[in-house]
């Protein structure tokens, strides 16, 4: 029986299983588009456009598309989880806060994204990583996804799995 391993749990999950699906498709969505690692170039084309005078902004971090979390669809427990682990903000106090007040919480107290490695991108696989919240850039010379983790391969985030899991 074949087994893959399935991403971020790690786990080996057998085929003809739904998980064994989901990790295959991930792969297969990696494999056809993410097209290549262009760490180097977004950031010095980034790096250019803010010392110098050309008035080109394309990959300045004012063009990052969701470079802040949106906290709308989150309940108190996400929120509360994103403040303690983001900002160390959370305190007792705020347990009878009220859902919208937990949410502009967040706002008002979220980082920006941290992007470590930046990969080119099919013009499909950038709307459905900006879908989900993912840090990406589009303009005229294409797509890129700003990763906000490194140190291992892209497809052991869970990210492409939980664009698999839409079309599962």
């Amino acid at each position: 029986m074949t087994q893959v391993q399935s991403y971020p749990s790690g786990k080996l999950v057998n085929e003809g299983t739904p998980e064994f699906d989901l990790a295959v498709s991930a792969v297969r969505i990696g494999n056809r588009e993410v097209l290549c690692n262009d760490d180097r170039l977004v950031r010095y084309l980034a790096e250019a456009e803010e010392s110098t005078d050309t008035g080109s902004t394309e990959f300045t971090i004012d063009n990052w598309e969701n470079i802040y979390v949106d906290p709308d669809g989150w309940d108190v427990d996400q929120c509360r989880e994103y403040l303690d682990d983001n900002i160390g903000m959370y305190t007792p106090m705020m347990d009878d806060t009220e859902e919208d007040e937990w949410r502009e919480a967040v706002r008002d107290n979220a980082q920006p994204a941290e992007v470590l490695e930046w990969w080119r991108v099919t013009e499909w696989l950038c709307n459905e990583l900006r879908s989900i919240g993912e840090v990406v850039i589009s303009n005229e010379y294409g797509q890129w996804w700003g990763r906000t983790t490194s140190g291992q391969s892209y497809i052991m985030d869970g990210v492409l799995q939980q664009i698999a899991a839409k079309y599962a």
